[in-house]
């Protein structure tokens, strides 16, 4: 009776443990992103599933898929080997993910990995057509990209990492509400954007070649609009029309300083360090707007650097920017000056989470003190809207609430070389933060 089978990310998940899944006659969703399969078995076309998730770098073959299916995702190397998803009549939502990158399991080699890359890499890849009931499409890392010139019923794309000089917009996506466009390097221009008068949502992001955005005072529709990491752009076009514009938001995007057609705010300034937002207040006059500035970083990582930059902090900074989570990483053998400087301060005001790696060496640094003082006073100033997540590295809470000679002996030295009034208030954020939920990990030896 079973309904609902998830084993996302189980890298050990092999053929062998599917050889038995057309038994589950009442499966509706059935996810294997992430795993070690290589060929899904004949049984699953005969499944009345609706929502299917597979995904491999083993992958090789995809038999005839359940013409059930409403929603499909699939994540291989080669697309070659996947059945066209033209013939699935019903099917609302389909992702197509074509890896490039993607974590080891111990069923793979590095040589495995790398030849099977290259061989996919040098593969042309087919140009599908596509369901023409698609009602949300999700491309990443596809090229050429698949017809879409027909799906009138599409009401989300969104295009990822495709290796693509423009993305042609054609008459047949007059129905499209939202377009997310993000870290497509090559892209240059979106012809005929102008033609989405439906458009509703409009997102740009790490578009390193894009130096105008065509068409976009001309989508009447539009109610938000995001661009980050356009480095190229210095001018939108007027947009004075775009009269249902609640929510503009701009990031990291150096060379654009102001922005033209928005009542009531000629004279704002664009701060390209910061995240920059506009919201139009509802039901009320045209020309009120809100604007306000979100920090740019959403992590800030204290720790000294040689108990655990190459270990715990490593880790947490690599595996957070892969998530896309933006992390302040700061390292507290790497300054020079006195002050604890204005590039700190700023970072620190921009984070919502802060995460001191406690280590054996953490209160031997000033540095890292001072900033765990910083830290505790923005999280009570802030109501709630930031926190702090301690991680024990090595060490004992009771070591860090000053209870053994670890930290307390450095706290000692401290006495005698900094300001009294100081080195009271790095005692005080020690022992508070301590008593803070967090997590206490083991350096294994």
């Amino acid at each position: 009776m079973l309904e609902g089978l998830y084993a996302h990310k189980s890298y050990d998940l092999t053929d062998k443990n599917l050889e038995e899944i057309g038994k589950l006659f009442h499966l509706k969703t059935l996810n294997l992103g992430l795993t070690s399969v290589s060929r899904l078995p004949p049984e699953i076309s005969n499944l009345h599933l609706e929502n299917l998730k597979v995904g491999s770098i083993e992958l090789q073959q995809v038999p005839a898929l359940p013409s059930s299916l409403k929603s499909l995702s699939v994540q291989a190397m080669d697309f070659s080997l996947v059945p066209h998803p033209s013939s699935i009549t019903d099917l609302e939502h389909l992702e197509l993910f074509r890896f490039n990158n993607l974590r080891i399991g111990h069923h793979s080699t590095r040589r495995d990995y790398d030849s099977k890359l290259k061989a996919a890499l040098m593969r042309e890849q087919p140009s599908y057509q596509l369901p023409s009931h698609l009602l949300s499409l999700k491309l990443r890392n596809i090229s050429p990209l698949p017809h879409y010139s027909d799906l009138l019923n599409l009401t989300v794309l969104y295009v990822f990492d495709c290796p693509i000089s423009h993305l042609p917009i054609t008459p047949g996506l007059t129905h499209l509400r939202e377009l997310h466009i993000t870290r497509c390097e090559s892209l240059e221009e979106i012809p005929g954007l102008s033609l989405l008068r439906s458009l509703e949502r409009l997102k740009l992001k790490g578009l390193n070649r894009l130096a105008e955005i065509q068409g976009l005072s001309e989508l009447e529709s539009l109610q938000y609009l995001l661009l980050s990491s356009c480095d190229l752009i210095g001018q939108l076009p007027n947009l004075v029309k775009l009269g249902k514009l609640q929510h503009l938001e701009i990031e990291a995007c150096p060379n654009l300083r102001a922005i033209e057609g928005i009542e009531g705010l000629e004279s704002w300034v664009l701060d390209s360090c910061s995240r920059n937002i506009l919201e139009r207040l509802l039901d009320v006059s045209r020309l009120t707007w809100l604007s306000h500035r979100l920090p740019t970083y959403d992590v800030f990582l204290s720790f000294k650097g040689p108990d655990t930059r190459f270990s715990i902090v490593n880790f947490l900074y690599y595996g957070m920017s892969q998530d896309r989570i933006s992390v302040y990483s700061d390292d507290d053998d790497r300054r020079s000056s006195e002050g604890i400087g204005e590039e700190i301060l700023q970072a620190l005001a921009d984070s919502y989470i802060y995460i001191p790696v406690f280590s054996r060496n953490y209160a031997s640094s000033h540095w890292c003190l001072r900033e765990l003082v910083h830290m505790v006073k923005s999280t009570s100033e802030s109501k709630g809207k930031r926190i702090i997540i301690p991680m024990f590295y090595d060490v004992e809470i009771d070591d860090v609430k000053l209870e053994t000679d670890l930290y307390k002996s450095d706290l000692d030295k401290h006495w005698m070389n900094f300001d009294h009034s100081e080195v009271k208030a790095w005692k005080e954020a020690l022992i508070e933060v301590a008593a803070m939920s967090g997590f206490v990990l083991k350096n294994i030896r």
